[in-house]
């Protein structure tokens, strides 16, 4: 211990002291040390330290060293001592006294700090209360904060100091002293503000005022590090939890380096550059270098506060006093997270709020602060407030910004989203997790008001109000709104969560003197105001005038300190005087001062450009103002208007900040002729201007590659410095024109120079305008403005209308690409835009330098206008929301999804609750709630915006809930359920009525569109009508559908029903007779699961398990558009948009498509092949044909070369056809269908030689001729095979009966002795041909159904694929596995082959990878592919007999024919011949590739890798993701379309049979770091 030299010459007066932990480590830092002598203010350097090991005892009491070092440095100096410091000195003897004793009495800290985490209630008797430490510290903090009132940057920071360690004295009394560690901290601190009993006047104290501000912070960081130990029982295990400190040793000497500048900048008066150092409980910071970027999550410039509009130092101390103890309330003690402050325009809470978000910023305890604008909404919109605010607490604490950046990993829908809800679920409450920050993270969002209208607040304020307290109990959140009714009705409300403060109940006499303070401070510089009014008149008689209103002195000061320079500030004094009272009057009063309304000029530019600054739709700056004005001197003339107006408008001096208001009051009085009289300002008369200037302003500054891009291989949002390069190149006036050009326009009249510049814009610089909104990211507005163009012509210039719709479907088809990435614009959306496109027409010469399409290029726009992607399940529901702007999915995922209906993006969800498929969803008719029906019985509501639950489960049903949807009205909902039961339920979940009379489940149920009737369908094939108001039966049964009613809607008017039927029929009834009007109406080959009306009656959309959507006339039945196909499986549902434009389909394959409802047949004359799923392949033997089986029930053979039909289609199965084989001559065909039968064809003719082979009982899954031709084995869903004679359809032997289940392979063995069979039963089973006998199996390794069974050539071998996603090879002699299992794939293996050397196995896969792999037959090394092409499952893969090519079918119903000998490595690099590459020669150097290839080219390639790192370009292995065709190192290459991607030719393809085969030509295709090089 310290000797009695040390005590005496100890002086206990340091300014703060941090507490650091760690878990081997804990030290108590006392810094920098203060001290008076001789009237000097001064600091010695000597430090002493003692230190000291903790122990703790064991479950048997046998005492052990922790580790745990306690480290306690003093400073000490050498002056004259008072009675005073001598008690100081006994405190500290005593504190030192008490530390010595910590020798095995520390049971507190160390459980605490080794995983006990339960705090002891009792501290050994040797140990000092805390209490005789704690009274003294409070008292001179007290004393501290008295001292240094008057200096307003440290007392805010001195008394929460005091507030903080206050309220946590009362903690410890509670808890009886809790911990030992806490206790010697106390005294650490006690020391430090014992200079305060010495203190000089305040003036020497100001003399080093920046120092102390650090010390007050850092005290008060201490502070809470206290109170949250000594309150938090789970305080301990965040630090193990999260290894605070895992460096300490180089973070201890980070901070002991930042104490030594503080101590030092003391010593020598120098500029303080210490930051305050804050504790934090952070963990493995080293791990941030990995996180991902951010860039692309929504953030709101300039949104933050503001220091200069903050409260005058000194005034609305008592309610900020009051915010900051609210703030400081301990974690737990209050369940409020929201504080709420209230006030009319002007009362001053904005000032407030700026001023509590700086005190909490110098804390670092500022999370974000969001100042909402009026006048800039485009920025500051609701969209970007929780966006912003995670992206400012990534800012603060690294491990949220870790956090952050593991939530949105890998997600661009979630950091893109636009909707509130899923932000604050995703980016707030989620990363959240894993704040370890000590004491309070505030929060401010000022003028919530406005943030937009009623509409466009609710989200927010249903978020704040109802899941703020969700969030960590040491969040604070300061929300500052005018009264707003919606507003108040949500905050003020009583909630217990919510805090609320009115500024209307903040004392007269406290508000009168803080604006006397205010004028007093603004003014004290105009001594001729004391001269003319002395003793301070003129201030009171401004507080007079004033009303109460902060805003109003404000402005008047500014009028009277910086008004008219024509006038004496005592002149301009006694017209503010003179002014009517409130803010009106002064507005008056200035306006006249700075504008004389007698000179017309004056007030002719005046209204000019006021009105031009009105009518913007975001702020501008004067410089982007003159600069959009497009004039000589506009920014001269600008300025001679608006200097004046410094007192009204911000900005006015400077002219890169935009022009707001300084109160938003202004603006509403400018545009109140009522109120503002001769300076009304009209800003709807200069909307025609500003739209010729933005025009003229994009004329002028747009052009191709604007940022300069150097590649098109990243994406926008990965380009590095982007944000900087868009902001010098595209400029903010430019920025403007861009975005608002349009909103001008629709506020205008049809006008020929408009019109003219229209044309120029659209003929010449339509393509840089989306580029430019591509990386501002904007293009979501470019069809909406797009639109506008038809409504402002008024059919008065037809040319430039057609020229606009194309120009929307161009948008609307390559809109997601553009937004992502903005040079494909011109590689990707050119292109491959229709044939008749007038933007492709006029363009495309433009840019010779692109790809281009030598078959497959669409002759117009088809029907498919985006693909939705992101359910992991069937989607089983989709429905638009009233206005057309969103669609709601829901699927087998368990999920809700709502997306954006231009864009396809998600903007709310996943919605998650329901604990089972979610089989139907339906908006209401406001939009604002959404119900689900779910197979987990219950009905959910939901909110719209927000995903919230609105309210529900509602649980009644006994079985899965069918069908929902709302009553017109919103106030009921219907339900068909599984149960056999529709119920009318209130939108409580009360039951109303039970609709009783279905004897099966009831599929479907709608309301008609007045709401007084309900239609339900049936599995008892019937269809009723119900009274809504009743619950008895109106009409019905309608019986005339022969199976299953799957879904029944009213026509708009309610005099129509339409229904769908898994009979394949669409009838439309007579809704109150139930006659038959029109029907049945056929064409579907399958299950007819949805229909629906047009919003005018006109037409009927119906969705098919065939996969296909067709729209009907309802007057005459004809099929006026589609089939639209494209779906891989089946259609659930289906949905027109309000205005009837659009469709929507959701499918088994997962996605959601979105269809032009106006367009005809998509087929565009390229079209053949089957119309559905293919589900088998096979070569003949000569190699010259192939032969293909559908899930169409057709059969087809076709030239292997050329694609060609050679014969068919055979017809005669009534189901699908599941397995096809040649037979080995190659004459004959066999068939096996799920309608059970096997047939036997002419390969020529298609007649049928022999069969139906009839005996089995369930689906042939597979057939294969014996090597002799004789017999014919299959297998079935029976469970049985069967060996048939090929000639006579006799049964040789069998039916076969495996163990329990179905037989899906089966397979001759070369020498025609044995069959193989694969089973869902998982096993392998080989059998004699002769005999019928096992002769080996079952073999049993497979963890899932076997699919696929082969045998090798030399019949030794058999291998085999699984469900399980594995293949394996086995002796067929052992049933021993000798190869495998072959991981890696990533979903199931349908098909798998020898290659005719059986050194070979081709496999192909399910949905999840759809891919070819050809493997080696020993190791299961890749030997080529994956083989990327198909876009859905590969059911089928067969080589041809010499080895040379393999044939893949595919439920996206085309066949493949690939030439697998050439090398993988060499043909992704070849990208530039566009069909198989015949040969490849290196030359001696290896630099260089010659080529010959089918495409009738010789080509020499460069045989090195571009500078991406990966392959030069399209090849058979480039992925497919999104829409993207990505290189080897996942850069993109080019975007493809819907419609083009099914039969998108991939290098190695040497046929494609199927839907719109297209082959591309990249000869010229500049990509990379070339691309620029695409335009003429």
């Amino acid at each position: 211990m310290a000797n009695t030299n040390l005590q005496r010459d100890l002086l206990s007066n340091a300014a703060t002291a941090t507490f650091l932990v760690a878990v081997k480590d804990i030290s108590v830092y006392q810094l920098p040390d203060i001290g008076w002598h001789s009237g000097r203010f001064y600091v010695k350097l000597v430090l002493d330290a003692v230190t000291h090991e903790l122990s703790t005892y064991d479950a048997n009491g046998t005492l052990h060293k922790t580790g745990i070092i306690v480290k306690f440095t003093i400073a000490r100096y050498a002056s004259s001592r008072s009675a005073a410091q001598m008690q100081v000195n006994e405190a500290v003897a005593q504190g030192k006294d008490s530390f010595a004793q910590m020798t095995s009495t520390s049971r507190a800290l160390v459980p605490l700090m080794q995983g006990a985490f339960e705090v002891s209630t009792t501290i050994m008797s040797n140990i000092p209360s805390i209490t005789s430490n704690w009274a003294p510290l409070l008292e001179k903090i007290k004393l501290f904060t008295e001292i240094v009132d008057k200096i307003s940057e440290i007392h805010p920071y001195a008394k929460m100091a005091w507030s903080i360690l206050s309220a946590t004295h009362k903690i410890i009394l509670a808890q009886r002293d809790r911990d030992a560690a806490v206790s010697h901290l106390v005294k650490a601190m006690d020391d430090i503000f014992s200079f305060v009993h010495e203190a000089e006047p305040v003036s020497k104290i100001k003399s080093h005022q920046e120092i102390i501000v650090v010390m007050t912070k850092q005290t008060t960081e201490c502070a809470y590090f206290i109170r949250d130990y000594a309150m938090d029982k789970s305080f301990g295990k965040r630090i193990l939890r999260n290894s605070f400190m895992s460096d300490a040793d180089s973070r201890i000497k980070l901070y002991e380096g930042k104490f030594k500048e503080l101590k030092s900048a003391f010593q020598e008066r120098a500029v303080l550059q210490t930051e305050l150092t804050v504790m934090r409980l952070m963990s493995n910071l080293e791990d941030l270098a990995t996180e991902v970027g951010l860039n692309d999550i929504p953030y709101a410039e300039g949104a933050r506060f503001n220091t200069k509009q903050g409260c005058l130092p000194g005034t609305r101390r008592e309610i900020i006093d009051e915010i900051i103890e609210w703030v400081n309330q301990p974690n737990g003690e209050t369940e409020a997270r929201v504080l709420f402050l209230s006030g009319v325009a002007g009362s001053g809470k904005s000032a407030i709020a700026h001023t509590v978000a700086s005190y909490f910023e110098q804390l670092m305890r500022l999370g974000s602060s969001y100042c909402f604008d009026r006048t800039d909404q485009a920025k500051r919109c609701p969209e970007n407030l929780f966006s912003t605010i995670a992206l400012d607490l990534a800012d603060l604490d690294p491990q949220w910004k870790r956090s952050l950046s593991q939530v949105v990993q890998g997600k661009r829908a979630i950091r893109t989203s636009r909707s509130p809800s899923e932000q604050f679920e995703t980016l707030i409450l989620q990363s959240a997790n894993a704040l370890t920050t000590t004491g309070p993270i505030v929060v401010v969002i000022d003028g919530f008001d406005e943030s937009g209208d009623r509409a466009a607040r609710r989200p927010l304020l249903d978020i704040i109000a109802k899941k703020a307290s969700n969030l960590p109990s040491n969040f604070r959140l300061i929300v500052t709104a005018r009264p707003e009714p919606d507003i108040l009705d949500a905050l003020d409300n009583g909630s217990k969560y919510i805090f609320t403060k009115h500024m209307a109940s903040i004392d007269k006499v406290s508000n009168d003197r803080d604006i006397s303070t205010f004028i007093e401070t603004r003014l004290s510089g105009i001594p001729s105001l004391e001269s003319e009014w002395p003793n301070k008149t003129w201030c009171r008689l401004l507080l007079e005038r004033s009303g109460r209103l902060f805003q109003w002195a404000f402005t008047a000061c500014l009028a009277i300190k910086d008004g008219d320079y024509g006038l004496h500030p005592t002149e301009r004094f006694r017209r503010v005087l003179s002014s009517t009272r409130g803010l009106d009057g002064l507005y008056s009063e200035i306006l006249s001062q700075a504008i004389n309304s007698h000179d017309p000029l004056i007030m002719s530019r005046f209204k000019l450009i006021m009105g031009r600054i009105l009518a913007a739709r975001e702020p501008l700056s004067v410089s982007a103002h003159a600069k959009l004005y497009c004039q000589d001197d506009a920014a001269g003339f600008l300025k001679i208007i608006l200097r004046p107006l410094g007192s009204l408008l911000s900005g006015c001096t400077q002219e890169s900040v935009p022009l707001r208001p300084l109160h938003t009051s202004f603006f509403d009085f400018l545009k109140d002729k009522s109120r503002s009289k001769l300076y009304y300002v009209d800003p709807s008369r200069h909307n025609r201007s500003l739209t010729l200037l933005s025009l003229q302003t994009m004329k002028s500054g747009l052009k191709f590659n604007i940022c300069n891009l150097k590649t098109s291989h990243l994406r926008n949002a990965d380009i590095p410095g982007l944000v900087t390069h868009v902001e010098a190149a595209i400029l903010p006036h430019l920025a403007y024109a861009c975005r608002f050009w349009a909103d001008h326009l629709s506020a205008t009249v049809y006008d020929p120079e408009i019109l003219g510049e229209l044309w120029d814009f659209m003929y010449n610089r339509l393509l840089f305008w989306l580029e430019a909104l591509s990386l501002i990211k904007h293009v979501s507005i470019a069809s909406r403005m797009l639109s506008s163009i038809s409504r402002w012509s008024q059919n008065k210039n037809q040319d430039i209308v057609l020229f606009a719709t194309d120009a929307i479907k161009f948008v609307a088809a390559f809109g997601l690409p553009i937004s992502q990435s903005a040079p494909h614009i011109y590689l990707s959306a050119l292109p491959f835009a229709p044939k008749r496109s007038l933007i492709a027409e006029h363009f495309l010469p433009k840019f010779p330098r692109i790809l281009s399409l030598t078959t497959g290029k669409a002759e117009d726009w088809p029907a498919i206008i985006n693909v939705l992607e992101g359910h992991s399940g069937p989607v089983v529901s989709v429905a638009f929301s009233p206005d057309g702007k969103r669609i709601v999915s829901s699927s087998r995922d368990q999920t809700i999804r709502v997306w954006d209906a231009e864009m396809g993006n998600v903007v709310s969800g996943a919605l998650q609750g329901h604990s089972s498929f979610v089989l139907s969803v339906s908006f209401s008719s406001d939009g604002k709630r959404i119900v689900s029906g779910s197979a987990d019985k219950t009905i959910r509501v939901w909110d719209a915006e927000t995903g919230d639950t609105a309210s529900g489960p509602f649980e009644g049903h006994a079985a899965s809930v069918f069908s929902v949807a709302f009553s017109p009205d919103g106030k009921h909902i219907i339900s068909g359920s599984q149960d056999g039961e529709a119920r009318i339920w209130d939108d409580m979940g009360n039951v109303i009525w039970l609709l009783a009379g279905h004897t099966d489940s009831i599929s479907s149920v709608a309301f008609s569109s007045d709401g007084k009737y309900v239609a339900s369908g049936s599995f008892d094939k019937t269809i009723r009508i119900w009274d809504a108001r009743t619950g008895s039966m109106f009409s019905g049964p309608f019986e005339e559908h022969t199976d299953s009613v799957e879904s029944v809607a009213f026509s708009p008017d309610g005099m129509r029903i339409v229904s769908g039927s898994s009979d394949m029929t669409i009838r439309v009834w007579d809704a109150r007779t139930g006659n038959v009007v029109l029907g049945p109406l056929e064409g579907h080959t399958d299950v007819v699961i949805s229909v629906l009306f047009s919003s005018d009656g006109r037409r009927i959309v119906s969705g098919s398990w065939d996969k296909t959507i067709r729209v009907w006339d309802a007057e005459t039945g004809r099929v006026i558009c589609g089939p639209f196909e494209g779906h891989t499986d089946s259609v659930f549902s289906v949905a027109f948009s309000p205005d009837s434009r659009r469709i929507i389909s959701g499918s088994g394959d997962k996605t959601i498509r979105v269809w032009d409802a106006e367009t005809g047949d998509i087929n565009s004359g390229l079209f053949k092949g089957h119309a559905n799923s293919v589900y088998s392949v096979a070569f003949s033997p000569d190699n010259k044909r192939v032969v293909s089986g559908s899930k169409d029930k057709a059969i087809w053979v076709w030239d292997a070369e050329t694609g060609d039909v050679v014969s068919g289609p055979f017809n005669g199965h009534i189901g699908p056809v599941l397995s096809v084989a040649f037979s080995p001559e190659g004459k004959r065909i066999a068939s096996g269908s799920q309608d059970a039968t096997i047939r036997v064809w002419d390969a020529e003719s298609g007649d049928i030689i022999s069969g139906p082979f009839e005996k089995h009982h369930d689906a042939v899954e597979s057939v294969a001729f014996s090597p002799d031709s004789m017999r014919i084995v299959s297998g079935s869903s029976d469970k049985t095979i069967i060996i048939w004679d090929a000639e006579t359809g006799e049964i040789v032997f069998g039916p076969l009966e495996t163990r329990i289940d179905s037989v899906f392979s089966v397979s001759f063995s070369p020498d025609s002795k044995r069959i193989v069979s694969g089973s869902s039963d998982m096993t392998i089973i080989v059998w004699d041909a002769e005999t019928g006998d096992v002769v080996l199996g079952p073999l049993e390794m497979h963890l899932e159904p076997v699919f696929s069974v082969a045998f090798s050539p030399d019949g030794k071998r058999i291998v085999s694929g699984s469900m399980d996603k594995t293949i394996l090879v086995w002796n067929a002699e052992t049933g021993d596995v000798i190869a495998g299992p072959f991981e890696g794939y990533i979903d199931w293996i349908f098909s798998v082959t020898f290659s005719p050397d059986g050194k070979r196995i081709a496999s192909g896969s399910g949905l999840g990878e759809r891919t070819i792999r050809i493997c080696d037959a020993e190791t299961g090394d890749t030997v080529s592919g994956p083989l990327e092409g198909h876009t859905g499952p590969i059911y089928s893969v067969a080589f041809s007999s010499d080895g040379k090519y393999l044939v893949s079918s595919s439920q996206d119903r085309t066949i493949r024919v690939w030439a697998v000998e050439i090398s993988g490595s060499i043909s992704n690099q070849l990208d530039g011949n566009i069909n198989l590459i015949e040969s490849g020669v290196f030359p001696p150097d290896g630099q260089y590739i010659a080529s010959t290839s089918y495409d009738s080219t010789f080509r020499v390639l460069s045989n090195q890798c571009d500078n991406s790192g990966g392959a030069r370009g399209f090849g058979d292995s480039s992925k497919l993701e999104g829409g993207w065709i990505l290189n080897s190192a996942s850069r993109l290459l080019f975007w493809v379309p819907p419609w083009s991607r099914t039969g998108l030719w991939r290098p190695r393809n040497t046929v494609i049979i199927g839907d719109l085969v297209t082959k591309l030509d990249l000869t010229n295709f500049v990509h990379g770091d070339t691309w620029q090089q695409c335009v003429q």
